[in-house]
């Protein structure tokens, strides 16, 4: 569908205004039926809104302020108000006044000529008053005359006498000397230079305003300030002028993904279901002073918003607020960045509870092939028609960690019929395996969390800044709750092999039980470290007393308490293992073969005030994150170790030392990754910083790598790692000194000694990367095993696909991007995703790469690597396990380019209509 033309005109003008968005408030719950109807099954509230405040800054130099938001002493309202503030159940979330965020932002209060209030609601108009007499204080027709005096001449009046008093109170003639007709409002040019105007918008309240900026000229842009002219964008759009789109991209429910959302026949029948035409907005208002006028009001709005050029943003539109920049920045160039676009149709993603509880596919799809009874679409026909009629399935997920709960998500959105299989008895991947004490994120909580839903976001609240396992589960366990995910996951289901189908170009899964299950398509989610290894040692079977590997801990933590306790590694896991468990044993002995570099992590809790900055942030943090090489917050500097003195350089590694997280890692000098001399700078640095928590010189020396520099291999984070081996009751073995001869009944035999335990705890690592897929007999084309196609090195396009393969794609396989895996996770699930539905519009059944695309990718992947000193060092991101006879040689496992390289280059396969690949 298209939008109808509009005789609408607005005036020329070369002047303009810079528009810079305030929130200073977050409230709510709001009950939707107050504010609007006919319901929508399953939405009744939104969690909290916004009430917008904009700064407007004249070429000239003046300024003007337009709505105040809610006060932060909010009580302090006159007693008409805050009696009937107490009987709303909100919660409001405000610390600052707008007068406190201008001075912040480096605005004085004596610059801003005027406020302009929308109307006087008690969550528009702020507090006056924290503003200079000399303030003007800006109101619309009819306000004077129906709302003054305020309290306390006027016991009952809203207002306070103090929110005018001693200034210039103005009330706008909408009909006078430089008025104006924009479209169907009355308005003033302000400036009287075209810049900015004040439209006369009745019907919400007496003396309604709305303002029109022009952002900019030739061709001119226009930002509309909608005050409360309507609570939500639902109640304007969609209209006769504005239908909704065929796609509406980015998806509303996942606006930092690649996917779209064709609304089509699901948003018909939702209409339909509450007595509406598909061109009738989303909800009617049911709250205003007279809404018959408000509603007139509203229709003369979608005259305006249906233009490309109008961005209208309505001062309770929690998408503006998530999706918008906000003060300092300006929104003047909303039209170039997109903006428009992306928040336009940005409300439907509220409509999520209603996807989840009605599933109707949010895709538009030929009638003949997706036949629909109500609002439910028949339970064993396929998105594909009769093309999958003899398959169980459309589409097979192999793993219910976070790459295949998001996969499930994606799919079930396309309608298709899919199933997840997952070996262990619950959901969650890693973050359900590996349960040992001290497991947490060394990513940012914040940035570790899926971006798709709006929802999800405002709903959950991280604890710390770096989760712990225990939280990290139960996030997943609410994504899984949330979307009603466990009903299209098989557990207990370890996939023994997955054989394809020539004939019917689909894939024929089998279980350990001897189940077989038919598919077209076959995503694996089992992640990069799954498959945990054991040490090539003699006697590992003969120990008598408890032993077990990191990533399959016991439930009781209980049983090192007191105990002789041997611990084999300190990779990451072990330095995380090894901080908390020395804590409770009665003796510690960690045998170590090469030393690893860490850093501190610095947790810390995460305040209430701090989550809900955090949430307001989070539009930046993901952007960030999409921006940065390997999907973290932290920047990369790209100034080089000789472009600073050695005083400025030490200095600025003390601060990044000194911040949490892996800015110590990630925010240093890209030399630090490719010259050898400033590694090794950098890497002291990091030496003199371990020999200053050791007491023992020798010890310390130990603990200090020598083999690699720092950053060349993954770098674990750590909370008091080093002041373990301060302890009597802790040793450190070397075993370059004293290596292991074997594993016996009571405990580790070295060449010097015998070390008696209870318990002996391996933490030596995975089959990183491809271990899961050796794990499973895959078999393509001509009955081709993967490992066999693997054998000589590994081969993928775009690391999603293998030539011989056909229908499968590989979420976070080798040869994709890793970095900070969820955000990673996320962008593949969305390009498979969107190829699946490309495939089901284009009757495409069968898609597999070229050899010379295949050959073309690992080109470009190694040349990437050429110079990382990272890639000349033994570990799992080079291919290398030791304790596995296949993994003694370094290979090519992992992108080492910048996620946004990554990310342009599957983008550009997308755009060519997939036809890089071989199609069917």
């Amino acid at each position: 569908m298209s939008a109808n033309t509009t005789p609408v005109q607005l005036p020329a003008g070369r002047e303009t205004v810079t528009v810079k968005l305030i929130n200073p408030v977050n409230f709510g719950p709001a009950i939707l039926k107050r504010f609007m109807g006919p319901d929508v099954p399953g939405l009744e509230t939104f969690k909290d809104s916004p009430s917008f405040s904009f700064l407007l800054e004249h070429p000239s130099g003046r300024k003007l302020v337009f709505d105040l938001g809610i006060r932060k002493d909010y009580m302090n309202h006159a007693p008409k108000i805050a009696d009937y503030l107490p009987t709303t159940n909100y919660t409001i979330d405000v610390s600052k006044n707008v007068v406190d965020i201008l001075e912040e932002g480096g605005v004085s209060p004596s610059e801003i000529e005027g406020v302009i209030w929308s109307h006087w609601h008690w969550d528009h108009i702020g507090d006056p008053s924290s503003f200079p007499p000399t303030t003007n204080l800006i109101v619309g027709p009819g306000f004077k005359k129906a709302m003054l005096p305020g309290f306390p001449a006027n016991p009952d009046s809203p207002l306070l006498e103090s929110d005018y008093a001693g200034r210039e109170l103005v009330e706008m003639d909408c009909t006078g000397e430089q008025s104006l007709t924009i479209g169907g409002f009355q308005a003033y040019d302000y400036f009287g230079d075209g810049s900015f105007y004040l439209l006369d918008s009745p019907g919400h309240a007496i003396g309604h305003l709305c303002g029109l900026a022009r952002t900019t000229s030739s061709p001119d842009t226009f930002v509309l300030l909608g005050g409360d002219v309507c609570h939500y964008a639902g109640i304007l759009r969609p209209s006769v002028h504005l239908p909704v789109p065929e796609t509406i991209t980015p998806h509303p429910c996942n606006p930092f993904g690649t996917g779209s959302l064709c609304p089509g026949h699901a948003w018909e029948e939702l209409q339909k279901s509450r007595g509406r035409e598909a061109t009738d907005t989303l909800f009617d208002m049911t709250f205003g002073g007279d809404i018959p006028l408000a509603t007139r009001t509203v229709g003369k709005l979608q005259e305006l918003d249906c233009l490309d050029n109008v961005l209208v943003i309505i001062a309770h539109d929690s998408t503006v607020r998530d999706r918008a920049p906000h003060f300092p920045e300006s929104l003047n160039a909303w039209k170039e960045k997109g903006l428009g676009e992306r928040l336009k149709w940005a409300f439907f993603r509220d409509l999520e509870v209603y996807w989840n509880l009605f599933p109707l596919p949010l895709v538009s799809l030929p009638k003949t092939q997706m036949p629909y009874l109500g609002r439910h679409f028949q339970p064993n026909m396929s998105a594909f028609g009769v093309a999958n009629k003899d398959l169980d399935y459309d589409v097979l997920i192999i793993g219910a960690g976070l790459s295949g709960l998001y996969s499930l998500h994606r799919i079930r959105q396309l309608g298709l019929r899919v199933k997840v299989l997952e070996a262990g008895e619950a959901e969650g991947g890693t973050w359900f395996w590996n349960r040992y004490p001290g497991a947490r994120f060394d990513s940012e909580s914040y940035s570790y969390i899926f971006s798709f839903s709006q929802e999800l976001l405002d709903e959950w609240d991280w604890t710390e800044h770096f989760s712990p396992q225990p939280e990290t589960l139960k996030y997943i366990q609410y994504f899984t709750k949330k979307f009603r995910l466990k009903k299209d996951i098989q557990f207990n289901t370890r996939v023994k092999s997955a054989h394809f189908q020539t004939p019917s170009n689909s894939w024929l899964v089998t279980d350990e039980e001897g189940r077989q299950i038919s598919s077209r398509y076959i995503i694996t989610a089992m992640g990069i470290l799954n498959q945990p290894t054991l040490p090539v040692i003699e006697g590992v079977g003969d120990f008598k007393g408890q032993a077990w590997h990191t990533a399959r801990w016991p439930a009781d933590h209980s049983a090192l308490e007191g105990k002789r306790v041997g611990i084999i590694g300190t990779g990451a896991t072990a330095i995380q293992t090894i901080q908390e468990i020395y804590k409770i044993c009665g003796t510690l002995t960690v045998f170590q073969r090469t030393p690893n570099w860490t850093a501190p992590l610095r947790n810390t809790k995460i305040t209430a005030e701090e989550m809900a900055d955090i949430r307001r942030r989070y539009p930046t943090i993901f952007q960030q994150c999409l921006e940065s090489y390997s999907c973290f917050i932290h920047v990369t500097d790209n100034r080089k170790t000789t472009d600073l003195s050695r005083e400025e350089l030490f200095a600025h590694w003390e601060e990044l030392f000194q911040q949490p997280g892996f800015a110590k890692v990630l925010s240093v000098s890209t030399d630090v990754a490719t010259d050898r001399e400033a590694n090794k700078l950098y890497s002291e640095f990091h030496a003199n910083k371990i020999r200053s928590r050791i007491n023992d010189p020798v010890l310390a020396e130990k603990l200090i790598p020598k083999n690699h520099g720092f950053g060349t291999r993954r770098v674990p984070l750590e909370s008091g790692y080093y002041e373990a081996f301060n302890q009597p009751h802790v040793k450190l073995v070397d075993l370059h000194e004293t290596p292991i001869e074997r594993i016996t009944e009571k405990g580790v035999k070295t060449s010097d000694q015998e070390h008696e335990f209870d318990v002996l705890i391996y933490a030596t690592g995975f089959d990183a990367v491809t271990g899961s897929f050796g794990a499973v007999d895959f078999q393509g084309i001509g009955g081709q095993k993967l490992k066999d196609t693997w054998s000589g090195g590994i081969q993928t396009y775009l690391g999603l696909t293998v030539m011989d393969f056909p229908n499968m794609f590989m979420i976070m396989g080798p040869h994709q991007m890793f970095g900070n895996i969820p955000r990673s996770i996320e962008y593949a699930v969305d390009w498979v995703a969107d190829f699946i539905e490309y495939a089901r519009d284009n009757d495409v059944r069968f898609i597999q790469p070229t050899q010379e695309k295949m050959d073309g990718w690992y080109k470009h992947v190694e040349r990437l690597g050429e110079g990382l000193l990272a890639n000349e060092v033994d570990s799992w991101m080079t291919g290398v396990n030791k304790n596995l006879a296949a993994k003694q040689k370094r290979s090519l496992t992992r992108y080492n380019g910048p996620a946004p390289g990554y990310r342009k280059e599957c983008d550009a396969v997308k755009e060519r209509n997939y036809s890089d690949f071989v199609l069917g």
